[in-house]
């Protein structure tokens, strides 16, 4: 990835995010700053060069209800795009509650980041790969 630039999260809009990441230049930095809810099935897609991250408290992205669909991500990294969840130097950033599924783009788990909760019937647990090509990385 390239110079990103950096927006910070506040509050718990799913549409806004998701509008956020869709706008974004190719290379955008998401700073996390509050436990951020997904509802049921509502997923992510992702077609840019995305990281999310937190600077100054431990933070989660998680589920509130539940998904039926084990197909169904919380993120979808398409072609391209890629997503790196990563903490700060001292705080951590979770992924709490199903997948993430990448199909053709990239995933990226640095430290800081974690998964927790992500389980499904089928299709895979944390991460789900559907596509040639598709990286996994941490």
């Amino acid at each position: 990835m390239g110079a990103e630039s950096a927006a910070t999260v506040t509050g718990s809009r799913f549409d806004k995010l998701q509008n956020n990441i869709t706008c974004a230049s190719d290379d955008l930095m998401f700073i996390v700053d509050a436990d951020f809810p997904v509802n049921g099935n509502q997923r992510f897609t992702i077609t840019k060069n995305i990281t999310q991250t937190t600077n100054n408290a431990d933070y989660r992205i998680y589920r509130t209800g539940v998904n039926a669909s084990y197909v169904t991500g919380m993120f979808t990294i398409q072609n391209d795009g890629s997503l790196m969840i990563t903490g700060s130097d001292t705080h951590t950033l979770r992924l709490d509650g199903n997948k993430s599924a990448v199909s053709g783009g990239s995933f990226t788990l640095v430290d800081g980041g974690i998964f927790t909760n992500n389980t499904a019937s089928q299709g895979g647990g944390g991460v789900s790969v559907w596509r040639e090509g598709a990286d996994v990385c941490s």
